[in-house]
């Protein structure tokens, strides 16, 4: 299997070409043509974080076309399919500390909180190493 999965609408994903158990492709899609990348390693580990917290997760964004990525001000992540926007469905207080304690757990490489909103991750180790940003942050 291909680490970059890539579809031209959500809808084209055939069940044996979809490997996340816990998110389907319509959740990934970018929310303005259905188009999905998705960094299949990315993915799983979104997929292992849910199985962990053994509730259902909200999905604000995933990925998004560089086009909507630059519009609302974004800085790439979301359109090379390794980054999501999440929340957990129920907005109980214990599941977002859950939610955050695993995912730093977990180490991804980014983890916003806007809070009540959503928890940014992403797995762009290069902001890291590169001093562009700290690992976990606050938005606002």
């Amino acid at each position: 299997m291909t680490d970059i999965l890539r579809f031209k609408h959500w809808s084209d994903v055939r069940p044996e070409q979809w490997s996340l158990k816990f998110f389907d492709p319509k959740e990934v899609a970018d929310s303005r043509d259905g188009s999905i990348v998705l960094y299949v390693p990315f993915g799983l580990r979104m997929d292992g974080l849910r199985e962990f917290c053994g509730f259902p997760i909200r999905v604000n964004s995933w990925y998004r076309t560089p086009e909507h990525d630059r519009d609302i001000g974004g800085k790439g992540n979301h359109s090379g399919g390794w980054a999501a926007d999440i929340a957990p469905a129920s907005g109980k207080e214990e599941h977002w500390y859950i939610l955050l304690t695993q995912a730093a757990e977990m180490r991804f490489a980014g983890i916003g909180v806007n809070k009540p909103s959503f928890i940014h991750l992403d797995d762009n180790k290069d902001y890291e190493r590169r001093g562009l940003r700290p690992r976990i942050w606050k938005y606002g």
